[in-house]
């Protein structure tokens, strides 16, 4: 029975096909192209390239609901997006039901994402928490960046955004990839005569959506079948007003039904509102993408996840990959990078202040920092000194943690190590970072003319790398 009314719904679909071409052929029109349907849907959302909106959305569980303290929910929330750079700060609440708004669960979010790393924090004010807390991705953040964007209640499913589509991230993108977008007819919506473009999605399902030319070619709707014929998704209701020149959404709803595996029957319904509308709007007067995290908050490094690092957030820091340790590094944002091999030794003159420039003239310098009370470093500046100085390698040794000063004079004394010794300031964290020093001994080795030919080598290689400098 399934397969004949496939048959006879493809013949239906055949014959509606072959009357909206003689329709054209008897008018004189010629048929729309599909690419070029694509290609002026694109540049009708050229503008949310470079906005500010405040996004008003309430969600009813109409049947179904896990929560039921949750089955009425509003959420504030203020979107910006500058090219690859978006932002999301707002307010989440949850009730019953409308007549129960007592029984409110409150919660403050902030979601932003850039090439570089996906941020999001949370506050629960029902549980009166202080801080924000969340996480921070560097390495793929295109999964949880998919996540936020797709979510309905952030209002972005007016946009393109939807979530039946798998990895695919909007509708523009489905369009390029897809080669099974066609034309099926025409229909009227609210007046406006829309082209029905339907395509097949990366999961499958069947996507239909209605694209409205004297709306700028906005989609007016969209309906989306899965292949299993276990959920549906409904985007209608949809209001376009010009601003600034521009056809832009301002409101819509997002309906959703599916069976769960339990066999329950969801419906869910989003309506969002757009106020507030800013195209091209000062980013910088904003104080928009800049650490939006409060001072204060704490945001665990999801890349290692179950790892226990979390980090401190402050406007005044930043995120520093160390190649050595695998992981990015949380560090004020005046600290930089100083050792680079195939540049120049940086000066000496913090962590050897009395050399003189005589005196590493035309010689390889070894700078090495070490542990007093490491074995390892030990060894480095007892049994290898005297091999230095015949290969006529100048040692600079710097103690990399603050000790007493007698304490270290007494210690070099008692190894009789045969060169002076230098030691980091207070801010020995800071020297560390700017020179690598991550593990100890830490070993920089230059060429004659002061050109760093190795770094962060082992003392089982030294010999090799003094040989190839």
């Amino acid at each position: 029975m399934s397969r004949l009314c496939k048959h006879l719904h493809s013949i239906a679909l055949l014959i509606v096909i072959l009357l909206l071409s003689f329709s054209y052929t008897c008018s004189g029109q010629t048929p729309p192209d599909v690419n070029e349907l694509i290609e002026r849907y694109e540049k009708a959302l050229l503008w949310e390239q470079r906005l500010s909106i405040h996004v008003h959305s309430v969600i009813r569980v109409l049947n179904g609901a896990q929560d039921e303290s949750n089955r009425y929910r509003i959420i504030d929330t203020t979107y910006r997006r500058d090219g690859n750079r978006y932002e999301w700060i707002g307010d989440y609440v949850g009730f019953p039901d409308e007549t129960q708004k007592h029984k409110m669960h409150a919660t403050k979010f902030i979601y932003s994402s850039n090439p570089q790393r996906y941020l999001y924090g949370r506050k629960d004010l029902h549980y009166d928490e202080k801080v924000f807390a969340g996480g921070i991705w560097r390495q793929d953040t295109s999964d949880v960046f998919r996540t936020t964007v797709n979510d309905p209640g952030h209002g972005a499913f007016l946009l393109g955004y939807l979530p039946m589509l798998g990895k695919t991230l909007n509708l523009i993108e489905l369009f390029k990839k897809s080669g099974t977008v066609r034309i099926i007819g025409k229909e009227n919506i609210n007046d406006s005569l829309c082209y029905m473009l339907e395509a097949k999605t990366e999961l499958g399902g069947m996507l239909t959506i209605w694209m409205a030319p004297d709306k700028g070619y906005n989609v007016l709707k969209v309906r989306h079948e899965s292949k299993s014929g276990r959920s549906m998704y409904l985007i209608d209701s949809i209001e376009i007003k010009q601003v600034d020149g521009c056809f832009v959404p301002i409101s819509g709803r997002y309906f959703k039904q599916f069976t769960s595996k339990d066999g329950t029957e969801v419906i869910l319904e989003t309506v969002s509102k757009f106020g507030q509308i800013e195209l091209n709007p000062d980013f910088e007067a904003m104080g928009a993408f800049d650490n939006p995290l409060p001072d204060g908050s704490l945001a665990s490094d999801m890349d290692f996840p179950g790892q226990g690092i979390r980090y401190v957030w402050s406007k005044d820091k930043k995120s520093v990959w160390d190649e050595r340790e695998g992981r990015y590094l949380y560090v004020p944002k005046d600290w930089e990078r100083l050792v680079r091999v195939g540049e120049a030794l940086p000066a000496l003159t913090e962590l050897a202040p009395h050399l003189k420039a005589e005196r590493i003239k035309d010689k390889s310098i070894l700078v090495c920092f070490f542990d007093m009370n490491q074995r390892l470093s030990r060894r480095m500046l007892t049994e290898r000194a005297d091999k230095f100085k015949e290969k006529g390698i100048f040692i600079v040794a710097v103690q990399a943690s603050l000790v007493d000063q007698a304490a270290l004079n007494t210690w070099r004394e008692k190894y009789n190590v045969p060169f002076s010794i230098g030691m980091v300031s207070d801010d020995g964290e800071r020297t560390r970072f700017e020179w690598c020093a991550r593990l100890l001994p830490w070993l920089i080795l230059t060429d004659t003319k002061h050109i760093v030919s190795a770094q962060g080598f082992s003392l089982s290689e030294l010999d090799k790398k003094i040989a190839e400098r």
